[in-house]
């Protein structure tokens, strides 16, 4: 062999060697950062994971696109697809994962990509194609991917509303979700409580799978349920403090989300004393002001509230320093100075009763701003506002608007009767209360009042209003010393309740 050819040859090599060195390098960088996103996968780091995912994808990418005769090119194209599946590129996702199904044999391979298309066929609502892509892996003899395939067929029949199959295909995988998933089916087909709770009690939910489980409970039942089902998951369970807190602060919301206040604070003042010194515990304390407030009766014990969470702001951080400036924020709309305006006392009370939902001390500002200014404009408004949230003295607030505010428009337009100073009365009151209301939490805001008939909550006394010749007698339950009577005569005071 001549010196030249020798020489040639061994460049050849040399270059070859190089060349595939340069393949294994960029393969190398891909599946490191696809290990990294798997990992993260494990730890429940959602944002570590899609980072990775994506930048798994573009190493890929690029791979293919330098190298596309690459030995190393069919698994580039499954990891490209499977990144852009999991880092939310589905609609780029298709193309490397369809061109795998076309050209690669490799059975690992296909059913790695067909499990990747058809978690982005489901996501883009191509259910068809979903089905099709898993049931070419739920027959595989890799446990994992079947399993993730069963999963995704009963995904597919559960969003078909077959519930049934649904419920068959969950039963055949062992992925975490696949165990709720089967247990909502189970539920929306009318199994038992006991039966799905003590399947699930067995494979050990995570508190994630347990919260989720708990608000679907929720939704499709009643507060009252998910909380009932709480009490058995705390009972049997292992959880450890933090997600015991974490779970008893959330159900606490449900709660207070439909007003059962005594079931709310006793769940944010359980919470709190799991984990006394946690950003979890803090915001159950808070929490448990908030029920406090609204369940306070008078404005003196409202001030009360006031006074201890003022005390306990400095010692609060993150989210709970924001919870409790927000109840402050509410709370100073409500408690006004002695010599605030008949306008504000009246908006006060309305945003105690339709932010913060205290029915009890609304009522009680209403009839307060009823006996303190018995001759504004607003009174008889304040006594129509109070009637249906008080209805202790309820009859003698009918019997006082009868007697004492005979003439007010907004009697008259309580009767049934047109009055043209109500319209009047109402832009007046619309264009003094142009502000806007606190936004609160697991609240209802105050809608911006706009010129125009605003009028007294009619409709919501709960019965036919009486006309003035129809009061009669003393209510069911006896009103206190010193509220009007029925058949006082003009110029009695509305009902007091000074408590």
């Amino acid at each position: 062999m001549s010196a030249a050819r020798r020489a040639g040859l061994t460049l050849g090599l040399a270059l070859g060697t190089q060349t595939a060195c340069v393949y294994f390098n960029a393969m190398w960088s891909v599946n490191h950062y696809a290990g990294q996103a798997r990992s993260a996968e494990r730890a429940g780091r959602s944002d570590v994971a899609r980072a990775a995912w994506s930048e798994t994808a573009i190493r890929a990418e690029s791979l293919v696109s330098r190298h596309p005769h690459s030995r190393y090119v069919p698994k580039a194209l499954v990891l490209q697809g499977e990144g852009l599946a999991a880092s939310g590129g589905c609609d780029r996702a298709m193309d490397p994962l369809s061109r795998v199904l076309a050209t690669v044999s490799a059975t690992d391979l296909r059913e790695r990509a067909a499990l990747a298309g058809a978690q982005c066929s489901l996501e883009r609502g191509d259910l068809v194609g979903a089905d099709s892509l898993a049931g070419i892996v739920v027959g595989s003899s890799d446990q994992a991917r079947a399993s993730r395939a069963y999963f995704l067929a009963g995904r597919v029949a559960e969003l078909r509303g077959d519930l049934r199959v649904a419920e068959h295909a969950y039963a055949g995988s062992t992925d975490p979700e696949a165990r709720m998933s089967r247990a909502h089916v189970l539920l929306a087909l009318g199994a038992p409580w006991d039966g799905v709770l003590d399947t699930l009690l067995s494979s050990h939910p995570s508190e994630t799978e347990w919260a989720n489980l708990l608000d679907h409970v929720s939704r499709t039942t009643s507060a009252e349920s998910a909380s009932a089902v709480l009490n058995r998951v705390l009972t049997r369970t292992r959880l450890g403090t933090g997600s015991r807190a974490r779970l008893l602060v959330a159900d606490g919301n449900r709660l207070f989300a439909i007003m059962a206040w005594e079931s709310a604070g006793s769940r944010y003042k359980t919470a709190a004393g799991l984990v006394p010194d946690s950003v979890i515990g803090h915001e159950a304390v808070v929490r448990g002001m908030w029920v406090r407030a609204v369940t306070s009766r008078n404005l003196t014990e409202l001030r009360a509230v006031r006074s201890d969470l003022l005390s306990l702001i400095p010692s609060l951080d993150g989210g709970s320093t924001q919870l409790a400036r927000s109840l402050d924020g509410v709370l100073s709309r409500v408690i006004l100075d002695d010599d605030a305006t008949d306008v504000a006392r009246l908006q006060a009370a309305e945003v105690a009763r339709d932010s913060m939902h205290a029915l009890e001390l609304a009522g009680t500002m209403f009839l307060d701003l009823a006996r303190d200014r018995p001759n504004s404009l607003f009174a008889p408004k304040a006594l129509l506002a109070a009637a249906p949230l008080r209805p202790d003295v309820r009859d003698s607030i009918f019997d006082v608007l009868a007697v004492t505010y005979a003439a007010s428009p907004y009697t008259l337009a309580w009767q049934g009767e047109q009055s043209p100073a109500y319209a009047a009365a109402e832009d007046s009151l619309a264009i003094a209360l142009g502000g806007k209301a606190p936004e609160l939490p697991l609240a209802v805001g105050v809608p911006v009042p706009v010129p125009g008939r605003r009028g007294p909550p009619l409709d919501s006394l709960g019965e036919a209003r009486p006309s003035a010749d129809a009061v009669t007698g003393p209510t069911a339950n006896p009103v206190r010393a010193g509220d009007a009577k029925p058949g006082r005569k003009r110029g009695a005071q509305p009902p007091v309740d000074r408590q």
